[in-house]
């Protein structure tokens, strides 16, 4: 076989196994793009439900055009399956690979050029003497390795008492691995308790207790899907810190709707509890304990909430005496009853109030 033939022969082997290379680079690169609009997608779902709730965001910071552009996609979705916002990761990933979506992805890839797409990694610092550093890692592709060395730098100021600098290091790490959980779940534990046992004043406390919420709001914005931050936000500050059940109850409920921890829903049932939504409370725990035989926990909380319902009815039906009863046997049974004293208070006016009347 003569040069020529073997170069011919060789150039075809060589393209045998070339492009089909080729061919999967391009089907890789795709898939990224693909599931940075799936991404993209989820987190619009999560961002336009906490701009209905008005707690997480208060405004939208969003382009008109991207608004407008997920507007569609989600109309879009839900005639293809009502449950389109609720999907699981997998559903909605074979939902988006449909050609209803192909103009959407198109259109987000235009966006996302103009710069007028939020991307959930969020912005970097690069004027932070703390990235600039690590510029040289982080452009290698080490944003996670060094977001990790970094973290440790966070706990060494934690022990040196140099609470100051934990903040914009939290905010670094953060920025070079967006996913990090834990980074955003224990930064904010340190904000909220470690740093306000230091402070003299309730206005010091309170500021680095809303740094650690704006931490752990940033981190629900870039993992809609996390449990742990939400349930972070609802029991670790806003339940034990804040004695703020009403946001407690809120994103504890937010918590239960993604993989968590057993405890969440046991939180979120005495969030309702203290919120005097005694019914709904109750069914949550009846459900857990059909889940969860082995746990004994809730069966205590459940015959409290049954006999606050039951004395709830009593006064509904003008036994306001055999009510009262009720309640003073629970402010008495459970000294931690939040609800049980206020309502013996209640019933203790409205008896003798009653009694007034009757003379």
């Amino acid at each position: 076989m003569n040069k020529w033939m073997e170069r011919a022969v060789f150039g075809v082997i060589a393209l045998a196994f070339v492009i089909p290379i080729a061919l999967l680079q391009a089907k890789i690169d795709d898939d990224e793009s693909k599931v940075g609009f799936l991404r993209w997608v989820d987190n619009q779902e999560a961002y336009s439900q906490q701009l209905l709730n008005k707690i997480i965001i208060e405004t939208d910071e969003r382009d008109p055009l991207e608004a407008a552009l997920f507007e569609q996609i989600r109309t879009t979705g839900s005639s293809l399956n009502p449950d389109f916002g609720e999907l699981p990761v997998s559903a909605k990933w074979r939902l988006v690979n449909r050609s209803e979506f192909d103009p959407f992805y198109l259109r987000f890839g235009e966006l996302a050029r103009q710069s007028k797409i939020t991307l959930i990694e969020g912005g970097i610092e690069w004027a932070n003497p703390d990235v600039s550093a690590n510029v040289g890692a982080l452009v290698l592709g080490f944003r996670k390795l060094v977001a990790d060395m970094l973290w440790l730098k966070v706990d060494e100021y934690w022990h040196r008492g140099l609470v100051q600098r934990m903040l914009p290091m939290m905010e670094t790490v953060t920025a070079l691995d967006p996913h990090f959980i834990e980074a955003y779940a224990l930064g904010a534990w340190h904000l909220a308790y470690n740093v306000t046992v230091m402070l003299h004043t309730a206005e010091e406390r309170q500021r680095y207790i809303d740094q650690g919420i704006s931490l752990l709001k940033k981190g629900i914005k870039n993992n809609p899907r996390s449990a742990k931050l939400y349930s972070e936000m609802g029991f670790t500050i806003y339940f034990r810190k804040l004695g703020d059940w009403e946001k407690a109850a809120y994103y504890l409920g937010e918590a239960t709707k993604y993989d968590h921890e057993p405890w969440v829903e046991r939180a979120y049932a005495i969030s309702l509890e203290r919120l005097r939504q005694e019914e709904k409370a109750l069914a949550i725990l009846q459900d857990y304990d059909k889940r969860h035989p082995d746990f004994k926990m809730q069966r205590f909380t459940m015959a409290r909430l049954a006999k606050k319902l039951e004395a709830r009815k009593l006064e509904r039906e003008g036994q306001v005496e055999a009510a009262f009863k009720i309640w003073q046997f629970l402010k008495n049974d459970d000294p931690s009853d939040f609800v049980a004293p206020q309502e013996v208070l209640r019933l203790k006016d409205e008896l003798s109030r009653m009694a007034g009347f009757s003379s």
